[in-house]
């Protein structure tokens, strides 16, 4: 049988073993790897075209706010500040659905690419007379990818602005979620489940650390 005092002295020996393997768990090697942080390259504009039709839906449609033209859109024929949203395509559809809107006016319908071809159902927007069909050239889509940073070996989301570019106007940037998997010196973007392509980037931090 174990008498008081071993047993206190063998509980004591315990509680000391612990606390030094916490210590250790605590203090961490001075050879664990820090993570290289990668800074991205910028990212091409999307050129929207019927070849680019499933990535132009989803960049498109993800900025649900829309993009705003502060001074209007010439192709539209609008001087205004026009904002123009999209929608995903309706059940049994490809083709999404947009909306305009000028001061008080507003016209909706369908676009189509080749390059951005507005099939204008609805409006009341002045200069936009409905039924009819306006085709913007071009038409891109252009995220900044410039600087952002994620982790080597990572999948992870960020927010970077993006602007529309329809003819000879560029919207206000506006804010969109993308999602970048680094596989060592290709980085694979894609936003709202479309593929924006792949870029390069620097490692900016990455070593031993202590």
């Amino acid at each position: 049988m174990l008498s008081i005092t071993s047993l206190n002295s063998k509980t004591s020996k315990l509680a000391l073993s612990l606390v030094f393997v916490a210590s250790l768990a605590a203090c961490g090697g001075s050879d664990d790897p820090v993570p290289a942080v990668i800074a991205l390259a910028d990212v091409p504009a999307l050129t929207i075209s019927p070849t680019t039709a499933t990535a132009a839906t989803a960049a498109l449609t993800a900025a649900p706010a829309g993009f705003t033209f502060p001074a209007g859109v010439p192709a539209f024929g609008t001087t205004a500040a026009t904002t123009v949203a999209f929608t995903a395509p309706a059940a049994g559809t490809t083709t999404p659905a947009f909306s305009i809107k000028s001061g008080t006016g507003t016209a909706t319908g369908t676009v189509s690419y080749g390059s951005c071809i507005f099939n204008v159902t609805t409006s009341t927007v002045p200069g936009i007379v409905a039924p009819t069909t306006i085709t913007v050239n071009p038409c891109a889509f252009d995220a900044n990818t410039a600087g952002k940073t994620v982790t080597a070996g990572s999948t992870a989301t960020i927010t970077v602005p993006a602007a529309l570019i329809l003819g000879t106007a560029t919207s206000t940037p506006t804010n969109v979620t993308i999602t970048v998997t680094n596989n060592g010196a290709t980085n694979t973007l894609t936003v709202n489940g479309g593929s924006l392509g792949s870029v390069t980037g620097t490692v900016t931090t990455g070593a031993s650390g202590g």
